[in-house]
């Protein structure tokens, strides 16, 4: 049975530091306005607001070590097709002179690299999702520069 115990106990950790050391949980969206769910750290500083038919929501970690910071905005879906909206993105983010190149490609976002100084690099990422007649797009939050590990820990935390 100590054996047993033991084992549960290792696998759990494995799995709590998979997520670039942070543990992170399932936040429901719900109470901010939009019906969505991601995962995120335990402890977290949630703010929602709108501009017009945007409506944003943003998820920090209250923890000064966590890297953990998300920004979703939905607008109405004017385009059914995430394939077509991630082309649309990354024929934006290729037209900014900061970017770099693709990190990690999937049918619903990307990661990327970019230069905001002539020796320093960034991670950010894009994703989507079409729920019902919304267009949700979750991105890095701005402030801090992400690295790389970060922006794919966020990436696969919003995927759903």
């Amino acid at each position: 049975m100590k054996k047993i115990f033991l084992l549960f106990l290792t696998v759990t950790t494995i799995f709590a530091c998979d997520n670039g050391g942070e543990a992170l949980q399932e936040i429901n969206l719900l109470p901010f306005g939009m019906p969505i769910t991601v995962k995120a750290p335990a402890d977290t500083l949630i703010t929602a607001g709108t501009m017009g038919d945007m409506q944003e929501v943003v998820i920090n970690s209250k923890d000064s070590s966590s890297v953990y910071s998300v920004q979703i905005y939905s607008v109405g879906a004017s385009l059914i097709d995430v394939g077509a909206i991630v082309n649309e993105e990354k024929a934006l983010v290729e037209s900014d002179s900061s970017f770099t190149k693709y990190i990690m490609e999937d049918p619903k976002g990307f990661v990327y690299e970019y230069k905001y100084s002539d020796t320093d690099i960034g991670y950010d990422f894009r994703y989507f999702r079409i729920q019902g007649d919304k267009k949700y797009t979750f991105r890095t939050s701005f402030g801090p520069f992400h690295t790389e590990e970060a922006a794919k820990m966020m990436f696969e935390a919003v995927k759903n």
